[in-house]
This record gives C-alpha cells, structure tokens and sequence, in this order.
C-alpha cells in the first residue's frame, strides 16, 4: 500500500539537507500484504472505496481532494474531541458558546492534518505537465525502470486513464497547435532567436562547464517530485518555520550570476528548495516603484514577453510586482516594527509608506485589484485593504479602501455570498460564477475583512493562464 512519508530521506545516499528534511514529502509504495482486520487493512478498504467513487465521478469533480493523504492521517492522527455541529436559523442570534465551539470543531479537525514535524501537506494539482517530462527524461536516458518501480508505473497509468477525455483517441485539431515554425531556421544566424544558436552553445558546453554546488539547493531524487507527491508546504508551525529559513546566501559573486541575496528569507518550500520570495522576504525584493515581486527585481522590461515561448504560464519573462507580495512584506514590516521599534525605524516607514502608494495606484477605477495568485479581483481586494491597513489607513482617512469596501458590496451575492470565476485571471476582468455557483474561498475571503470535505474549485490560477486546485487553500479560509 501507498504511504505519505513525512520529513525522512528515504535512504538516498544522493539526498542532502540543510534542515533534517524538515518539510519534504513522497509517496512509499510498501509491497507488504496486509493482514485482514489490521488497521492497514481498513484503510486500503477507505481508499479503493474513494477511488471507486472518484473515478465515477471523475467528470464532475476531477481533483482527488486530498483524500488518500486524509484517510492516512484519519488513522495516525485521529481527533481527540467529538463535537456536535452548531446550525444557526436566519433569525436566530449567534452565541459565543455556539462560536466558541465552531472553532474548537475546525482546530480539531485541521490538527488531524497536520504532520510531526509541524507541517500541513497538501497536493500541488499540476502532474499532466510536470509528469510527462520526467517520464521521457527518464527513457531517453534509459533510467525508467531504475528509477521507476512497477507500482509507480502502474499508479501513473491510472493517473491518465482517470483523466483521459471522452474522445478516447485524444486528437486536437490543429489549429489549437502553436509550434515553433519550421521557418526560424530562416533567419539570420546572428539573431540570439535563431533556433540552431542554443543548440550550438549546447554542444560546446556540454563538457566543458564548471559546476560549483550550491549549497542551498539539493540534489533530490525523484520522491519528491512524481506521483502522489505534496510538494507545495501549504502550512507551518512556528517551531517549523525556524527550520525553514535560508540561512546561507548562494555561494560566488551574486551580482554576476543574476542573483538576489536570499539569507534570511523563506522560500515557497522547504529550506531545502532555497529559493526565497518577497511574500516573506520583505525589504529585500522591493522595487523602485514601491511595490514587491515575487522571486527576485524587476530587472527589464515589459516588452520582453512578446518573446515568452511557454503557453501555460504568462507574464513570466521578468518578475513584476504584485499586490499581494506587496501587502505581505508590509503586513511582516508592520508586524516587525511594533516588536522592534527602535530597529531602523525610518528604512522601515518608508518602505511602508512608498508600498502604500504603490498599491492606491495600481487599483481599479471600481476599487478592486487584480490577483495574480488566485481567483482573482476578490482575492486581491483582500491583499489590498490588508496592506493598506498595516500602512495605518481605514475606511475613513483612505479612499481606496472605501472605494475596495464599495466593490466587494457590489459582488455580493443575493443569497449573502461570492463566487468569482478563474475566468478573471485569464481575461483580466471580473467574471462572477452564474447562480446558484459560488466559491467558497471568495466568500471567506470577503468574511476575513471583516470542517469537513471541501469544494475544491479552482481556487488558485497562477501566472494568468495556469488555474491549479490547491486543497490546503480552502481549508485555511475556513479555519
């Protein structure tokens, strides 16, 4: 049976750490027949009854919500407290004992999730173009079956025959095709476009370059990416955020290797990923304009996408800054400054100040800000009042925030709640989910300014055309 390894190396002698794995996951396949009446028993039996169930449905609901990760944890982790669910009536008034228990039933049930080493895991939904990469890689080099056991294989076929379309033979007509034209080997070999240049440049240094190591970034092995893999760390406790931290810069000359300084900051993974981002980092990734981006400066210009080759990803050439990194590192700075406030007193109020500007000016005339990390106009409205608020403004000294109030109000839902489509991330305008739909993300997200199984909808759309279902997503805004 499969099972979710948590913080281990899996006995790689190529595997190395920087923080005792603190934060990696993968899947185990254990060969071991299980005796009947075990408890290893009942969970294969949840988990072909889940896959029975989803597989039937496969076409109406297409993410696995976690749930082989859950019924394992249901078992290793099970909750300690049996509480009653509180139904409130629309005329009835809400007690603090019917609050207080609420919570208590959402802390129960989100600490049966959460791993030993302090961690929430949760599925990152994008194998359909991480998956084939690695299995041509694999065969090119003849390593499939070394690195790849007959159960992988096995899950991996499963994985595609769940999600094959209804047209079986899977054809595409051609005119959804944009492949690189045949006709760029036209063109002047001087152009750096010129397909045979990367390709010459291969060839010659393919022996011939130096590799240093770095130190922050592992050699890792193919757990950690393929199959059943969590790989986005979703959650931490404070005793897990410590082991988290990059506490070395990459090794050499920075400024000639393109890099930006990195000790001291957080990266989207574990340690062990080491490549840090603003929405931790703060001060170091703040741009000219006030705002902050994502992995690094904003270092050319915005003309240079008309050279993006990728078709899932856009705006993704240079790094650009975005509201919600921006109202990250002024919500860490704010924090910051009331814990210390005699450490660089003024650095820090500027960089606050000049980040408020940056986030007035880039709103909507209808108050709302684009997001870029989810879905999409609700979610960045919450970035923006947040980050504005950390700045000292609300909604009587600050129009923004008023006029972002006057939006959410505007999307309101007749039946009290929001739902916004992914839609708006790839049109960049708001597009709202037809009656009866709502998402649930939006609606808590809403409910933030001012447990149970999930409604997984596209909650997190990444780079305006990739939309992804993050679980952990919905269970961090109900709790």
């Amino acid at each position: 049976m499969w099972k979710l390894k948590i913080a281990e190396g899996g006995g790689s002698p190529w595997l190395r750490t920087v923080n005792g794995h603190v934060g990696r996951q993968f899947w185990e396949f254990d060969p071991t027949e299980v005796p009947l009446g075990s408890t290893d028993h009942e969970i294969i039996t949840e988990i072909d009854k889940a896959r029975e169930n989803f597989h039937n449905n496969r076409f109406h609901k297409k993410h696995s919500s976690d749930l082989l990760m859950r019924i394992q944890f249901s078992k290793e982790n099970p909750s300690r407290v049996v509480l009653p669910q509180v139904k409130v009536n629309d005329t009835e008034d809400i007690t603090e004992d019917q609050v207080t228990t609420t919570l208590r039933r959402a802390i129960s049930f989100h600490s049966t999730l959460q791993a030993h080493d302090g961690h929430w895991p949760g599925d990152y939904g994008g194998p359909m173009f991480l998956m084939p990469g690695l299995v041509i890689t694999l065969s090119i080099v003849g390593a499939l079956n070394a690195v790849l056991s007959k159960a992988h294989k096995y899950e991996m076929c499963r994985y595609i025959y769940n999600h094959q379309a209804r047209p079986v033979l899977g054809v595409f007509e051609w005119s959804g095709n944009n492949p690189l034209p045949p006709e760029m080997y036209l063109l002047p070999y001087i152009l750096p476009v010129h397909p045979g240049y990367c390709l010459v440049m291969l060839y010659k240094g393919e022996d011939a370059g130096n590799h240093q190591k770095d130190q922050s970034r592992v050699f890792i092995e193919q757990e950690f990416y393929l199959l059943l893999t969590a790989d986005n760390c979703c959650g931490t406790s404070k005793l897990e955020q410590r082991e988290l931290e990059v506490l070395d810069d990459c090794p050499g000359n920075l400024d000639f290797w393109y890099r930006h300084i990195s000790k001291g900051a957080w990266p989207f993974s574990t340690a062990d990923h080491g490549w840090p981002i603003s929405d931790c980092t703060a001060e170091g990734l703040k741009n000219s304009d006030g705002g902050f981006a994502t992995y690094e400066l904003t270092r050319s210009y915005r003309w240079l996408e008309l050279l993006n080759p990728a078709e899932t990803f856009g705006d993704i050439v240079i790094d650009y800054p975005y509201v919600e990194c921006t109202s990250a590192a002024m919500q860490a700075l704010s924090s910051f400054k009331k814990l210390y406030p005699g450490h660089r007193h003024q650095e820090i109020e500027g960089c606050i100040e000049r980040a408020a500007m940056f986030i007035e000016k880039i709103q909507a005339p209808d108050g709302s800000w684009y997001g870029s990390w989810a879905v999409c106009f609700t979610y960045g409205a919450w970035f923006g009042i947040k980050g504005l608020v950390a700045a000292g403004k609300n909604y009587h000294n600050c129009s923004g925030i008023r006029k972002a109030c006057d939006f959410l109000l505007s999307r309101q839902r007749a039946s009290g709640g929001w739902g916004e489509s992914y839609l708006s991330c790839q049109n960049k305008l708001a597009c709202f989910l037809q009656l009866p739909y709502k998402n649930l993300m939006n609606q808590l997200i809403s409910l933030l300014l001012g447990p149970g199984f999930f409604n997984f909808a596209l909650t997190f759309l990444g780079l305006c055309r990739t939309s992804l279902p993050w679980a952990n997503v919905s269970t961090w805004f109900q709790d």
